[in-house]
């Protein structure tokens, strides 16, 4: 949350400075997410609660009225944004996503209004926070469960840390062993699990002997790829090993679908990257760690609610 609130608009919500880490964010994300077959069946429902009283939405669903405060907090960054007025609440000397959006000649004119950009301010904020958080519970997990992983991670970054200090984004990215964490991460912690749509508007797709009529919508869960027994053995075994030759590691990255593909690919999928590999370098070098009361269960993705949840 802090992370993605910075890079969005140079503040930030101080959740690592909660002493439980301010976790009613993810958990009000999480149970808007569990409404998201409801909501796509029944498109008027979000309108219809946004013109409910306030008052009564706090009463019914706890979790919506947290989103919905943050929906006007958002509206607020976003118009002081426009107005010229956010060096009050900046934190960072860095640019901002919206600084870069605002800039004349970003976005055309009928986008530049305070609905369309609290739209993008919210997408931002939800897709840099539920899935981070979920890759990197996964992802510690399946070091942690594995003591052998555990060991080679900590002396692969010992090896490079011998002043104690974190190495630059570009070195951690270049240790083989870290790297092969991440991708074998990014498969089994799967991304958005709900079924993306894609439509060629123009031409007919042909698969095979089937025929697929232009405008025709078509999607695909990542777990059906992510699991594929042909493309990963035992794909539902954390197992690193998979992306350490470098020939091996080009041929499966093709079939990574956690950020989507194409033009329709996660913009933030780098800032998510940098993320990840700063926190596990950090976090698996300074401290050690053991399971507690923890099982596969309580990681395996049991149910789509757009995100993985167990």
């Amino acid at each position: 949350m802090d992370v993605v609130t910075d890079y969005a608009f140079g503040t930030s919500y101080k959740c690592l400075d909660d002493p439980d880490f301010a976790p009613m964010w993810p958990e009000a994300v999480d149970s808007v997410s569990e409404q998201s077959h409801m909501n796509k069946q029944f498109p008027w429902l979000l309108p219809l609660m946004r013109l409910t009283p306030i008052w009564l939405v706090e009463g019914m669903n706890p979790h919506v009225m947290r989103l919905i405060k943050l929906q006007i907090d958002l509206a607020t960054q976003v118009s002081k944004h426009m107005n010229g007025q956010a060096n009050d609440n900046k934190v960072s000397d860095h640019p901002t996503i919206f600084h870069e959006l605002l800039k004349p000649g970003s976005l055309p004119a009928e986008e530049r209004t305070i609905e369309h950009l609290v739209g993008e301010a919210q997408a931002v904020v939800a897709a840099g926070q539920v899935t981070t958080t979920h890759y990197l519970n996964t992802t510690a997990y399946h070091i942690m469960a594995r003591p052998e992983i555990l060991a080679q991670l900590k002396a692969e970054l010992k090896s490079v840390m011998r002043d104690g200090s974190l190495p630059s984004l570009q070195k951690l990215e270049q240790l083989p062993f870290l790297s092969a964490i991440v991708l074998e991460g990014y498969r089994i912690s799967y991304g958005p699990t709900h079924r993306l749509q894609r439509t060629a508007p123009d031409e007919a797709l042909v698969y095979k002997s089937y025929v697929l009529p232009a405008g025709t919508p078509m999607s695909m869960t990542s777990i059906l790829i992510h699991e594929n027994e042909e493309l990963f053995p035992d794909p539902r075994s954390f197992k690193p090993e998979r992306w350490i030759e470098p020939s091996g590691r080009e041929k499966l990255s093709t079939y990574l679908v956690n950020f989507s593909k194409g033009t329709r690919g996660c913009l933030g999928q780098h800032l998510a990257a940098a993320e990840i590999y700063l926190t596990l370098a950090t976090i698996f070098s300074r401290f050690d760690f053991e399971l507690y009361k923890t099982t596969q269960e309580d990681i395996a993705v049991e149910r789509d609610f757009f995100n993985p949840q167990p």
